[in-house]
């Protein structure tokens, strides 16, 4: 789990600072420029691998839900008990003491696990989108249109 979570939030480190770089790269000469670039699209494709292996199929998905942390898929709906997030929202602001546990995951953990799907399958489909966006052929090329 450490190991998953870790490589979780490494891959996404290295895929913030590699984008930032290819945005805008560090001006060199033509050809250390093509070869920095060409390293740095190498390191975010091993990262974003890393990301999408790590979170979607098992750390993300399936292990959140499964027997061992005896958690159901309504918990990941905690958030949708309205009178349970006010008061969690209201033990974060520390206006009232700790509300009774209904849920295995709080209302506001569970939107926070709901943000973070959402963001990484944002992640992973704007990546997809800018891979095939200078291909016209294969597999990447679905995205060429966007």
């Amino acid at each position: 789990m450490r190991i998953n979570h870790w490589s979780v939030a490494i891959s996404i480190f290295v895929l913030i600072v590699t984008g930032f770089y290819i945005a805008d790269p560090l001006r060199y000469t033509k050809e250390k420029l093509y070869t920095n670039f060409l390293w740095a699209m190498f390191v975010l494709s091993i990262s974003c691998s890393v990301l999408f292996s790590s979170f979607c199929p098992s750390g993300g998905f399936i292990w959140p839900s499964s027997p061992v942390f005896h958690a159901d898929w309504r918990d990941f709906l905690a958030w949708t008990d309205v009178k349970a997030t006010i008061e969690q929202i209201k033990f974060y602001l520390l206006i009232s003491d700790h509300p009774e546990k209904k849920y295995l995951y709080g209302p506001m953990q569970a939107l926070a696990y709901i943000g973070c799907w959402f963001m990484v399958v944002v992640i992973i489909v704007t990546g997809l989108i800018l891979m095939g966006a200078g291909y016209h052929a294969g597999l990447t090329s679905i995205a060429s249109f966007v």
